[in-house]
């Protein structure tokens, strides 16, 4: 098989393939995370999994002579690889020996350096490459990279570890006639509001409810007799839960910003509901003729 590592603009077309002389070897490795819950009989069980990006590595060799030249016959005279050039095989330009595989090596650092989106495209004709895709592995990127000499030749080893991964892409666009997807939005918050009144109405008719009760109870058994210790507790009693009720609704009235900044106010939601409450409780007590009675949330 032949292996290409080529790079695409943003139209899709080819820019530029990078080329290993000889591909020693081409490794897959397709995983999965599967998620471990032991439980109480000691056994383990399994209730998501969640697939891996694909990995592939790809060992070859680079060497500083070119075996191939396009639309040339490269042809051995002896001494060294030399091309024709036209029809006439008898004029030959030799290759020249310069640091091919050095420029190779420094591109595909580049690659990984500047996190290059590329592809590998797998073909079976060096002649052909695209007329004899095999498949075509998109969107990958470099996860490692390494190099290994040999001494005796001019030629450099890399080893290339290779990551496909899926990556999501934001598309800015106008909506010419917004109506129909403003409409169901629209339709939803309205929806919402109705909830949240209805749930206000349900604590206002609970409120007024609890403070009826709590100016009958302050009457008196008999209207206007002087009210006994147990009769003043018990008034006091459900003036408190007025109080208390009426400093939960305050708060949940607030919305989600003030109630946010009452939090930050009084150190938390239960302080916060605790002064609501209070102010509420002064001035019930003091209409009630309870002045300076301690507020006390249950």
């Amino acid at each position: 098989m032949i292996y290409t590592l080529y790079l695409v603009d943003n139209n899709n077309s080819i820019t530029e393939t990078i080329s290993l002389d000889v591909i020693n070897s081409f490794g897959e490795d397709y995983s999965s995370n599967i998620a471990q819950n032991t439980v109480e009989s000691g056994y383990v069980i399994s209730d998501s999994i969640s697939i891996s990006n694909p990995k592939f590595s790809v060992s070859g060799v680079i060497t500083d002579s070119k075996f191939r030249v396009s639309g040339h016959l490269v042809v051995f005279n002896g001494n060294t690889f030399e091309k024709s050039q036209g029809d006439n095989r008898e004029q030959f330009q030799q290759i020249s020996d310069d640091d091919y595989a050095d420029k190779v090596k420094d591109r595909l650092i580049k690659l990984w350096e500047n996190k290059e989106i590329f592809g590998i495209l797998e073909s079976k004709d060096i002649n052909n490459i695209k007329g004899s895709q095999v498949r075509n592995i998109f969107p990958c990127v470099l996860s490692s990279l390494s190099f290994n000499k040999s001494d005796a030749a001019s030629a450099i080893y890399p080893t290339l570890s290779v990551e496909r991964i899926r990556y999501a892409v934001v598309t800015v666009g106008t909506v010419k006639d917004p109506t129909p997807e403003l409409i169901p939005k629209y339709k939803e918050s309205i929806e919402a509001q109705s909830k949240t009144s209805t749930g206000t109405a349900t604590v206002a008719s609970e409120l007024a409810n609890a403070d009826a009760q709590a100016k009958a109870a302050l009457k008196g058994i008999s209207g206007d007799d002087p009210e006994t210790n147990p009769v003043r507790r018990n008034n006091l009693v459900n003036l408190n839960r007025t109080a208390q009720a009426s400093g939960q609704a305050e708060f949940n009235n607030l919305g989600a910003d003030g109630r946010r900044a009452a939090i930050q106010q009084y150190g938390s939601e239960a302080n916060a509901v605790k002064a609501y409450g209070e102010k509420s409780f002064k001035a019930l007590a003091e209409g009630e003729g309870y002045k300076g009675a301690t507020f006390e949330p249950r």
